[in-house]
């Protein structure tokens, strides 16, 4: 038996503000993939055109039926009080969405709760009245077989780092006088997709336009950027559909960009840009018989026309303008219609031919192979032809599980495979269901008991070192794994797994480590932590001369010491040659390229591994330094921005600091170059970026280390306040994180 989550990712984000008169944008970071297939490519709109409005012509027009097993839930709020900064279009751009459902698609006035911040009474977009929205309005409504639509415009933001990260979308009641404050105030996205979980609906279209300008004045063109924390918050998950009687949940949740950028508001369309193509795709692409529009085509139509608003944009600011929309699917086994126009598009786009999927295991690392090829470990992202593939994941201490899946054309899907233990208790499962809600105190009790109860357990060992680790314990878990290892000393995965540990451990130095076990006779000292991890690399290796994790370990470890760094490289490429679709490797090599000051050389191998892997925030970040050092200063800003988006992904203060001072340094060195007003507005969000990274590591003293150590603080003095460059010296630092990164934990 195994568990399966499908997923499906395609490009489109939540979004800023832009006035040409005053600028107030940022630089997106990272870019879709683009599907294989090149359908027709649909015209821009008319700049001043009303896209709500029916387009004469030789369409041919239809009869849509009275969408009665239709609602929708549609909030757009403009104006903030206090400190946030107001937006442009939001409430016109609910309006026009709400509109659009009422004249062309067969919505009744009655089915639709529009929210803004002008509404009166409970129709007003306050915290309380979006919530009672789904829980008093549509809740007693909507029944098995319906449909809900969900369109939010306005702020977006998310809090906080790692396992404690959390996105909000901003009501107009939001109090922002503190973190706490806003919290508390803030509608919080997961909480919200538990509320929708809990109708009855069939399918779940949702809208989020909320990732527009910084929310809070004065920092020029800094935008508030997209997280993997907000792409990842509506996830729904119909409680219903885990019986064997239910049917599977379908959702769609569209966002106005991608991790890493920002969206935009554009006065020439008098909307933002992502509803603005939205209101049109939907007229452009309806299609026989009866005027469906497929989400999929609908996700093709707004990252091609968007791409070129980017690049014509761009045209007129002085710097680099990105925004590719995203869209994020469940449960999908073939077309998803969102609503039924009553007026055919006159050349509706062809279909989109192929697919891509995202494969990721439970325990993470296992080994997938995809119709009897190896990938390498997970995750794993792959373009496809439609049709049905046979996927296996391998694991040692794991039974190996297989599953089918279907690839459906013009959708990336997301599927995750959870792997069983060859042997199991009933405290290892409580372990597993505490990760699964986060609860980690209580999942690492579930697994230390695990396996006082049964020595042999290797999933419960693989579980309670990862969360060793996550916790700061990284002493515990080395024990851990080496009392793991000795138990199963063939286990070559456990050796990997061990000298990686090792490795990690070495690079704490003065880092206070949070280990609290007893530790063994004869333990490993830290100071001995570099050549152990070489050492048992080394012995893996020898006994699984053809397995890619033992050379990724290799790697690992040979990257601690500099003489080692070129057998680094040459490991890193071993793993590569073995599974040469596993972005690890590549992501190895890159990084030992660059700790080798030889950027040249890193940057197509960190580019490899992005394109294998998207959403690779160790890629993204490394590549961030090979172009600072190089002085390539647009690409540097796209991928610090792209590493600053992936919020979930670390937990360590003062490299998220680092992230940002990087980005404040680089954007006032382009704001001089430009110079005047423009030049003036670049230089605010250097401010705005300092601005954050002081919130992260107040003195940036852990954030100055880690830039020192990464070997770009010789690029960022001129452009550091006074006071930070006094912090600038030939001291480094080294941090946790698996691969040889020079990050560390911020000191308390």
């Amino acid at each position: 038996m195994h568990a399966r989550i499908v997923s499906v990712i395609l490009s489109v984000c939540l979004f800023a503000s832009f006035s040409l008169a005053d600028p107030q944008q940022r630089q997106s970071p990272r870019k879709a993939k683009p599907a294989e297939q090149k359908p027709p490519a649909s015209k821009p709109e008319t700049k001043n055109a009303d896209p709500t409005a029916a387009k004469p012509g030789p369409q041919s027009p239809t009869k849509t039926a009275k969408a009665d097993n239709q609602w929708a839930l549609v909030v757009g709020i403009s104006k903030y009080p206090g400190q946030i900064q107001s937006l442009n279009f939001p409430r016109d751009d609910a309006r026009a969405i709400k509109d659009l459902l009422v004249t062309a698609a067969g919505f009744s006035e009655d089915h639709i709760r529009l929210l803004t911040d002008d509404g009166a009474g409970d129709l007003k977009a306050t915290k309380q009245n979006i919530l009672a929205a789904v829980d008093t309005y549509l809740a007693p409504r909507v029944q098995p077989g319906h449909e809900v639509i969900v369109f939010f415009a306005g702020h977006g933001i998310a809090q906080g780092l790692g396992q404690q990260a959390k996105s909000y979308f901003l009501p107009v009641d939001v109090d922002a006088q503190s973190k706490e404050a806003l919290e508390r105030s803030a509608v919080d996205l997961e909480d919200f997709a538990r509320r929708l979980s809990a109708l009855k609906a069939s399918q779940f279209s949702i809208f989020i336009d909320a990732c527009r300008e910084d929310p809070f004045p004065g920092r020029g063109i800094k935008g508030n950027t997209m997280t993997d924390v907000m792409s990842r918050g509506l996830r729904i998950t119909h409680a219903d559909s885990t019986t064997a009687q239910a049917a599977p949940v379908t959702s769609i949740v569209f966002y106005a960009c991608q991790v890493g950028e920002r969206a935009y508001e554009d006065p020439e369309l008098k909307h933002g840009v992502f509803t603005y193509y939205i209101l049109s795709g939907i007229r452009e692409i309806a299609n026989r018989p009866d005027g469906r529009v497929d989400a999929g085509q609908l996700a093709n139509f707004l990252r091609d026309n968007m791409q070129k608003w980017s690049a014509e944009f761009q045209k007129r600011a002085r710097y680099a303008v990105e925004q590719t929309p995203m869209m994020v699917a469940t449960e999908v086994h073939g077309p998803m219609f969102i609503v039924r126009i009553a007026q055919i598009a006159a050349n509706p786009p062809s279909p989109p031919t192929t697919g891509s999927i995202t494969l990721i295991t439970s325990p993470k690392d296992a080994a997938v192979s995809l119709n009897g090829k190896t990938l390498g470990t997970a995750p794993i992202e792959k373009d496809l032809q439609p049709g049905e593939y046979a996927v296996r994941a391998e694991a040692q201490g794991f039974q190996a599980t297989e599953t089918k899946i279907t690839v459906v054309p013009g959708y990336h899907q997301e599927f995750t495979i959870t792997l069983k233990p060859t042997g199991t208790n009933a405290s290892y499962e409580k372990g597993v269901q505490f990760e699964a809600q986060k609860l980690w105190p209580q999942a690492v009790a579930s697994y230390e008991q695990a396996v006082r109860e049964d020595p042999s357990l290797i999933a419960a060992y693989e579980r309670l070192a990862r969360a060793y680790t996550a916790a700061g314990r990284y002493r515990d878990a080395v024990d851990l794994l080496i009392a793991a290892s000795d138990k199963s000393p063939d286990n070559t995965a456990l050796l990997a797994r061990r000298s990686r540990a090792l490795g990690t451990w070495a690079l704490q130095g003065e880092t206070p480590d949070a280990s609290i076990n007893p530790r063994p006779d004869k333990a490993v000292r830290q100071k001995d932590a570099g050549r152990e991890a070489v050492r048992t690399a080394e012995l893996a290796a020898k006994k699984a001369p053809d397995l890619a994790i033992v050379y990724l370990a290799l790697g690992y470890a040979y990257a601690l010491q500099a003489s080692d760094q070129a057998k680094a490289v040459s490991a890193f490429v071993r793993a590569t040659t073995i599974t040469p679709d596993d972005p690890e490797g590549y992501c190895g090599v890159g990084y030992s390229y660059r700790l080798l000051k030889q950027y040249p050389q890193a940057i197509p191998q960190l580019k490899k591994a992005i394109e294998l892997r998207s959403d690779y925030y160790e890629a993204h970040r490394e590549l961030a330094y090979c172009y600072h050092a190089s002085g390539d200063t647009d690409q540097a800003i796209k991928e610090y921005n792209t590493a600053t988006g992936y919020r979930s992904e670390t937990d360590n203060s003062g490299e998220m600091a680092g992230n940002h001072l990087a980005l404040s340094a680089l954007y006032t060195e382009k704001g001089q170059q430009v110079g005047g007003t423009e030049g003036q507005a670049i230089s605010q969000a250097g401010k705005g970026h300092e601005t954050e990274a002081r919130g992260y590591d107040p003195t940036l003293k852990a954030a100055m280390k880690i830039l020192m150590s990464s070997g770009v603080s010789s690029r960022m003095t001129s452009y550091l306040p006074s006071e930070v460059r006094s912090l600038v010296n030939e001291k480094s630092v080294t941090v946790p994180g698996g691969i040889r990164i020079p990050f560390g934990k911020k000191k308390p």
